[in-house]
């Protein structure tokens, strides 16, 4: 049997990236160093090469959210949908009631702002 159309044979595996990172640099540490960079990699978010990468190029990491900081966005934005309730409240039942829903609520968003700009 002959194929009538000659496909070239796919060599699989991995696609090519398309930026490569062909430069390679060797850093030296001492000990004490090392365990340092890495806590704070580790503290970061972020593997020890991507940490030392960020480093090089812009000269400070910015910490990935951790799962508090992230539970406190996720509040915040439960909050906003109670903020915008009250608003819909205040149009139809008067501003008394939504101040009321308000008081309510102030005491929520004053505990979770302390406590993320705390951390």
């Amino acid at each position: 049997m002959e194929r009538s159309e000659q496909r070239p044979k796919s060599k699989g595996g991995r696609p090519a990236k398309a930026v490569r990172k062909e430069k390679q640099f060797s850093l030296r540490f001492t000990e004490a160093e090392f365990v340092t960079a890495k806590e704070k990699a580790a503290n970061a978010g972020f593997t020890f090469t991507m940490y030392l990468r960020k480093m090089a190029l812009m000269g400070q990491v910015k910490a990935r959210q951790n799962e508090e900081e992230k539970q406190g966005v996720k509040q915040l934005i439960a909050m906003a949908s109670n903020i915008n309730q009250m608003a819909k409240v205040a149009h139809q039942q008067g501003f008394l009631t939504a101040m009321m829903l308000f008081e309510k609520y102030r005491k929520q968003f004053d505990e979770l702002i302390n406590r993320l700009t705390n951390d």
